[in-house]
């Protein structure tokens, strides 16, 4: 195998008991370097904000580490990437080509970059491209670099989302709520939900739905309009739909404990609990968040109920009025609340044939593991829900679930906790990642002022989010024809097969898989990829690997090359797993030549190859075979000097292996064959073993024209005994 010229020159400098001149390479700190936006998937990962961003810094001048924080206490943005530096001895950033000069000073009406000291504070807002640069300099001398990759930032010419067209539900009385819902506009990013010039919901999902609490509004006695923009957001800026106007009416009454005597105001912050006993009277329980130091009912604060902690109870006897004010005070804090007497004519208690009962979406339940004891914890519970006997029942869940899970409806008289229907309810086994409609049909046996829809979620199962899309129970005279009780897979997703040495496992399309601990790692000859030992992916296809096994060995003795420029070769033969080795992209192949004296008895590894030690490294060019035999190489070591002929050199193969994660393995054959040309040429000189026609080796070289270079090289053992 030739080397290049290059190459030559190095190797006059290993065939030399040369002096070693190591070359230092300064980097310019006035040079801003380009970051390597290819390798972005194996920057560190800081999560800001529903986005993983990737960053990765240049330059040794910001200490390790950086990481997201709360940017309320810094500065005027919700997420900011912090960082500190060795030192305080810089003087400017710049952000995309923005400057931003460094003073320690304290938070401003406007500002989203702070410094103080050493330390850095930067919005995540100002990241609004892909690909981010900062800068940072002391003078016009460039201390240190970072980039910042938002998978969600536009190009710097991308074009602004188009405005969404946003439609609102009227006010839902039964949930407090109004509901959202838009088509995906062009371009856009997220979206963020405004009440007139206030965000009051960022990164929102079309469907969404929004208490008049949640949306900073509170229910009066008088009706309110309410102006809905909804912004479409990405890396160049916002655009805002048309303004929506809807009424968000004066509040409403809801029931105490679901009967017909008596109700309370809908926006009270005081939570009305039921109708129970206390001290021999009738009363209202209710609580708050705080301790109680008083009551009062229309004023009077004598005979009018009983304090316990945060809950306290008022006895009807205290309710003399239509409307009665009920004020309960947190030492200087105060809520009230106002209880109503309802006519008891039994209008309100009268059965409405499709009437809902529940009805609720976008609930989201975190449940641990079922490892025994009581199954029936956590729950997914609604009360009170009004049942009456001999009518008809339809129970409509969708629900998607991330682990194997279990769940039940139930549905009871909460009074001693009886069951509604003739049975225990509806138990249901969810699948890993799907999303299913759960359908109940039952008749009520018993009638119920005080009962629930109850969901049990503690059941059978792994650990899992349980994300409930809606929730919702009719009532019916005669249940809809073709509504029956049953479990319909609306999605579930895609299965993949990992098949490793013949062992195949089934994989969720975008679940992680590990590998084995195989040394070498494993190799998937259908796509042509290699995985380290270990390696986690995300599975997005079937695939199957092998074990890679390759072993590296150097051929007895060296051989002589003949073709100018002449010298020592060497041979190594790869065997084992030599499907790999047709590979260019994964298997690189070379060989280790350095003087034996050099090598001093040691190891040639990869602590000897990134030494200061003089070697040469000769890489088998896309992995040219010698005599066309796959897995067996060549290198040789020419343009020797004559005081060298006598040296001995050293030569060991190794196999490069580079990894799906751009991770590398080098195997090196475990031995190095020692020898001086002038020995390998003497050997020939002397063989007398018949090589070709008769001949010796030597007599065949000097058949044709070769035995000059031999004679040369041998000579020098004769010369130097």
């Amino acid at each position: 195998m030739n080397i290049s010229k290059r190459k030559q020159g190095i190797l006059a400098i290993i065939c030399t008991i040369a002096m070693i001149v190591t070359s230092i390479t300064v980097y310019n700190p006035r040079e801003v370097k380009a970051a390597d936006w290819s390798t972005v998937d194996t920057w560190e990962t800081v999560s800001a904000g529903g986005i993983d961003y990737k960053v990765q810094k240049d330059g040794s001048f910001i200490n390790d580490g950086f990481h997201a924080e709360g940017g309320g206490t810094w500065v005027n943005a919700t997420n900011v990437l912090y960082m500190n530096f060795r030192d305080a001895g810089y003087t400017k950033a710049v952000i995309n080509d923005v400057e931003y000069p460094f003073a320690d000073h304290n938070k401003d009406k406007d500002e989203c970059i702070r410094f103080e000291g050493a330390q850095v504070w930067i919005s995540f807002d100002l990241f609004k491209f892909k690909k981010n640069t900062i800068v940072f300099y002391n003078g016009d001398t460039v201390l240190s670099s970072l980039y910042v990759y938002n998978p969600e930032g536009s190009d710097s010419d991308a074009p602004a989302p188009t405005a969404p067209v946003l439609n609102v539900t009227d006010f839902n009385a039964t949930t407090n709520s109004f509901t959202f819902t838009w088509d995906d506009a062009e371009n856009a990013s997220y979206y963020d939900l405004y009440v007139g010039t206030t965000k009051v919901a960022g990164r929102v999902i079309s469907g969404v739905s929004k208490t008049y609490s949640e949306l900073g509004l509170e229910q009066t006695s008088e009706d309110q309009t309410i102006e809905f923009i909804l912004k479409a957001v990405n890396g160049t800026g916002e655009t805002a739909s048309a303004v929506v106007e809807k009424t968000l009416p004066k509040f409403s009454w809801k029931s105490i404990d679901g009967t017909d005597k008596y109700a309370y105001n809908s926006n009270t912050k005081v939570n009305v609990v039921n109708i129970q006993g206390k001290d021999g009277n009738d009363s209202v329980y209710m609580n708050v968040t705080a301790g109680i130091t008083s009551i009062s009912v229309n004023g009077k604060t004598e005979d009018v109920g009983a304090i316990e902690g945060s809950g306290f109870w008022v006895y009807f006897s205290a309710l003399t009025e239509e409307e009665n004010e009920v004020v309960v005070y947190m030492g200087t804090e105060s809520r009230t609340v106002i209880i109503k007497k309802l006519k008891d004519d039994g209008n309100d208690s009268s059965y409405k044939d499709g009437e809902v009962l529940v009805n609720e979406s976008n609930q989201t339940k975190e449940v641990p593991g079922y490892a025994g004891g009581d199954p029936w914890q956590p729950e997914y519970n609604n009360a009170p829900v009004k049942y009456v006997s001999g009518k008809q029942y339809v129970a409509e869940v969708v629900v998607s679930s991330t682990a194997k899970k279990t769940i039940k409806l139930a549905f009871q008289n909460t009074s001693g906790y009886t069951n509604i229907g003739a049975d225990l309810g509806y138990e249901v086994s969810i699948e890993a990642g799907n999303k299913v409609k759960i359908t109940y049909v039952f008749e009520a046996t018993q009638s119920a002022d005080k009962g629930n829809f109850d969901i049990y979620l503690g059941m059978v199962g792994d650990a899992t989010t349980l994300v409930f899309e809606s929730k919702k129970l009719t009532t019916y005279n005669e249940v809809p024809e073709g509504v029956k009780t049953g479990v319909e897979i609306i999605s579930a997703p895609t299965k993949y097969t990992v098949t490793e040495d013949g062992v195949a496992k089934e994989v969720t399309e975008g679940s992680s898989y590990t590998f084995g601990n195989n040394a070498q790692g494993y190799y998937d000859a259908t796509n042509g990829v290699a995985y380290a030992p270990e390696e986690v992916i995300t599975v997005d296809r079937n695939i199957t690997v092998t074990s890679i096994n390759l072993n590296v060995a150097m051929e007895s003795g060296a051989g002589i090359k003949l073709t100018t420029p002449t010298g020592l070769r060497f041979k190594t033969n790869v065997t084992g797993t030599t499907d790999i080795l047709s590979q260019s992209n994964i298997i690189k192949t070379g060989t280790i030549i350095t003087a034996s004296d050099i090598l001093d008895g040691g190891t040639v590894d990869d602590d000897f190859v990134k030494s200061n030690k003089l070697k040469l490294n000769i890489e088998n060019e896309n992995n040219g075979w010698y005599g066309n035999t796959v897995g067996t190489f060549c290198a040789s070591i020419v343009e020797l000097q004559k005081e060298n002929y006598t040296r001995d050199f050293v030569g060991v193969g190794y196999v490069t292996i580079k990894y799906n994660n751009n991770a590398e393995k080098t195997i090196y054959a475990p031995s190095g064959t020692v020898r001086a040309v002038a020995t390998v040429a003497q050997n020939i000189q002397n063989s007398k073993a018949i090589y070709q026609d008769g001949m010796t080796y030597y007599d065949y070289l000097k058949s044709k024209g070769y035995d000059a270079i031999i004679d040369t090289y041998a000579a020098a053992t004769n010369n130097n005994q």
